[in-house]
């Protein structure tokens, strides 16, 4: 079977598989991702790195009107079934934003921020989570996300003076979904 990400091509719809072998390309050990859904990518991210330590946060709550999260209690038991097969996996049902405190500065390689709903698809609410989840990564590591080159995401980075997210390089190839923005090292 051909690996699809690490090919030729990197395809996008397989970003997927490709942030979990980037991750294990960066080395790193601890890390956080904001919006599990139904664990598709918190699968993928473990299922490469099989020491990872990883927290998944996310609401888990029904959002009438948004078809993709309109039975969000079926995405938590999908999720939490995905949790059973790897240790290093601690899932948190909880508010992004509320949750951000019990994480200590500096303390975490990455963060990936996946939370695509109705509600945090605009500049003020990625700032908030910018604002409070940039300063979790330890120098070196990064937030890593998909369509951060959307105006939402971009006016945010830019707002609080952060550089713009650049494309994540798997095995010399610029993915064309993932961007990343890295904390400098002291």
């Amino acid at each position: 079977m051909r690996n699809y990400c690490l090919g030729t091509t990197i395809q996008r719809k397989f970003w997927r598989r490709s942030l979990g072998h980037w991750l294990n390309q960066q080395g790193w050990q601890r890390g956080v991702e904001l919006g599990v859904k139904s664990g598709r990518s918190t699968a993928a991210m473990l299922s490469v790195n099989p020491g990872l330590q990883l927290t998944g946060i996310d609401l888990w709550q029904n959002q009438p009107g948004n078809s993709a999260y309109a039975n969000n209690a079926e995405n938590e038991r999908k999720a939490r079934r995905i949790c059973r097969r790897y240790s290093g996996l601690t899932l948190v049902k909880g508010d992004a934003l509320q949750l951000a405190g019990h994480f200590a500065n500096a303390s975490q390689d990455f963060v990936f921020y996946d939370l695509y709903d109705y509600r945090c698809s605009n500049t003020e609410f990625v700032t908030q989570i910018l604002r409070l989840w940039y300063p979790k990564i330890a120098p070196g590591g990064a937030i890593v996300g998909r369509d951060f080159d959307n105006q939402d995401c971009l006016r945010a980075f830019a707002d609080l003076g952060l550089p713009r997210p650049v494309a994540c390089i798997i095995r010399g190839r610029a993915h064309p979904r993932l961007k990343a923005v890295f904390k400098p090292k002291r």
